[in-house]
């Protein structure tokens, strides 16, 4: 049995050659077992092979699965072996309220990052390359919309499972727990965080959110540093994916369109400014809470 920190004496090249070797085979596992799932399914192999995906549910479930084999599994993998942290505390409920409320209370910073994200554009020669982005990402949305629509109790539980629970443990323990523990040692904690958030928000491949996303994982950076926990970033990131599948359950579909008009029109400078001193005063308390855990 592999025993923890195994391979942290691995160079930094060699332990980024084994977190990509490990998303590699997630990428083949992801493969293998939405086909065998499909077709568990009653689906047939022609069809696969013809149409891909047929409908909302299977897609549902290829993501499921990608999200463990390409994310769960080699961020486990990497933080047992090529890390040696450990959990520094038990779990302390007021900082889990703490890191719980930030990710809402930052929802209007990431908004307004949204929106200057949209204004941001390649140079010209580059401009084929923008008119594909835009075009994927209006896919993408598309794609996330059907996700979002929900008739039951059932799909809501199913969807927070799908979009937040899942997606937040299996980043976090990859992204803070492997990456940014790996990075700290070789370049320093701040550095390792901005740095990791990068990769982060890259990894997700959507331009016109990169901005806010990569806030946000500076965010759950410093918490992770702050608590020497998962279970803080965990928290938040759960927060950040739930509140919004919460949100469209209760107040329906047209809630994304509304946000997409708010985009279009901007964000009162209010409401930015004070989710951003607010924010502020709740990290302070989140490392204060932290220093005397």
């Amino acid at each position: 049995m592999l025993s923890r920190g195994r391979l942290a004496h691995l160079p930094l090249g060699g332990k980024i050659v084994f977190i990509l070797v490990s998303i590699l085979v997630g990428v083949l596992l992801t493969a293998i077992f939405s086909v065998v799932a499909l077709l568990l399914g009653g689906s047939s192999l022609d069809s696969l092979m013809n149409q891909g995906f047929t409908s909302i549910d299977q897609a549902k479930a290829m993501q499921l699965i990608s999200s463990i084999c390409m994310l769960g599994m080699p961020g486990v993998l990497s933080y047992h072996l090529l890390t040696e942290e450990t959990e520094k505390r038990a779990f302390l409920i007021p900082m889990g309220f703490v890191a719980m409320s930030i990710a809402i209370i930052f929802l209007p910073i990431s908004e307004w990052l949204g929106l200057l994200n949209q204004h941001l554009h390649l140079p010209e020669f580059l401009s084929g390359l923008e008119d594909w982005i835009y075009s994927s990402e209006k896919n993408a949305e598309q794609l996330v919309k059907q996700f979002l629509s929900m008739d039951s109790v059932g799909d809501l539980i199913f969807n927070l499972i799908l979009i937040a629970v899942v997606p937040a443990i299996c980043e976090e323990y990859l992204f803070r727990g492997a990456l940014q523990s790996i990075f700290t040692n070789r370049y320093g904690v701040h550095v390792a965080i901005f740095m990791t958030a990068v990769i982060f928000s890259a990894f997700h491949m959507q331009f016109l959110g990169f901005l806010p996303r990569f806030a946000l994982g500076v965010l759950l950076g410093y918490l992770y540093y702050w608590s020497g926990s998962l279970i803080y970033p965990i928290l938040m990131h759960v927060t950040n994916n739930g509140f919004v599948v919460l949100l469209v359950y209760f107040m329906g579909n047209d809630l994304l369109e509304d946000s997409d008009q708010m985009i279009t029109e901007g964000l009162p400078v209010a409401s930015v400014l004070i989710s951003a001193v607010v924010t502020g005063l709740a990290l302070f308390s989140f490392q204060k809470l932290s220093e005397k855990a």
